[in-house]
């Protein structure tokens, strides 16, 4: 049987290319033996099983050799002889799979690449929130005065009040025109503590028709003749004409009142009146 039909090593081809060197061996050995017998042969019958000598034909020869490498091989070569090798069998089921090897180490860091070109600008973005209010700036230089504006209309006439005071006889009389108007108070004076005033409405004439003048805007207070405790209460209106009424003194120094008729009198008219020049 030739050594390729035997079962194949698990050496791999070294076990085999020694068995072919031994093969090798054994057959130049054959041959140097057969060489010296070849007189005695020729004088001998040949026994069976005798390898002839070779005739000197090269041919001859190399069959003689390739009999003792047969030979050889089939007492002793392992198997491995290409040459008379069987079919192939049927391909065996696939084994499973190993287990994943574990995780090799981290490699060191590669260079760093080169700088990318520049990107193309983006969107602008949502105007943020308002920022706190900074500290106040210094005060900038004055600048210079402006143009006059124009004139505005004449508004509405406002509410006239107006006030005047006079002292008598250790008393003192006020007049006071607010919210159409008129009054006449008086207390006495000099105390250590001021005294409260006793207030007369100078509007509310006696006697019917009430002739206190309407569109009064501006009052006084003056002695009126010669004597100490009479005094005259004058108002000016919006239309320019002047208006009085008298009143006296009465009472007790420690309490003094007023006394009056509650009539008021034109005084002549501005326009009337003699005007220096």
């Amino acid at each position: 049987m030739s050594s390729e039909d035997r079962a194949r090593s698990i050496g791999g081809p070294l076990p085999r290319r020694a068995g072919w060197l031994a093969g090798g061996a054994f057959a130049s050995v054959a041959l140097v033996l057969a060489s010296i017998a070849a007189p005695a042969a020729t004088a001998a019958p040949q026994a069976a099983g005798t390898v002839a000598a070779p005739s000197g034909d090269r041919c001859d020869v190399a069959k003689s050799k390739n009999k003792a490498m047969r030979a050889s091989k089939t007492a002793g070569q392992s198997s491995g002889d290409r040459c008379n090798r069987g079919p192939t069998g049927p391909r065996g089921h696939r084994g499973a799979t190993g287990p994943t090897g574990p995780a090799g180490s981290t490699g060191a860091a590669g260079a760093a690449g080169l700088t990318g070109p520049a990107g193309v600008q983006g969107l602008t973005g949502p105007t943020g929130p308002t920022g706190p209010t900074g500290p106040r700036g210094h005060r900038g230089e004055q600048g210079r005065k402006g143009d006059p504006g124009h004139r505005g209309p004449t508004g509405p006439v406002g509410p006239c009040q107006d006030v005047d005071a006079l002292t008598i006889e250790g008393a003192e009389v006020k007049a006071v025109l607010t919210n159409g108007k008129a009054y006449a108070g008086i207390r006495q004076v000099p105390t250590a503590t001021p005294s409260a005033f006793v207030w007369y409405d100078l509007t509310n004439g006696f006697t019917p028709p009430n002739t206190f003048p309407a569109g009064a805007c501006a009052i006084s207070v003056a002695r009126y003749g010669a004597t100490p405790t009479r005094v005259t209460i004058q108002v000016l209106t919006t239309t320019n004409l002047l208006y009085e009424t008298i009143c006296a003194q009465g009472g007790t120094t420690t309490a003094p009142t007023l006394i009056c008729d509650k009539v008021w009198v034109p005084v002549n008219a501005l326009s009337s009146a003699t005007l220096r020049s």
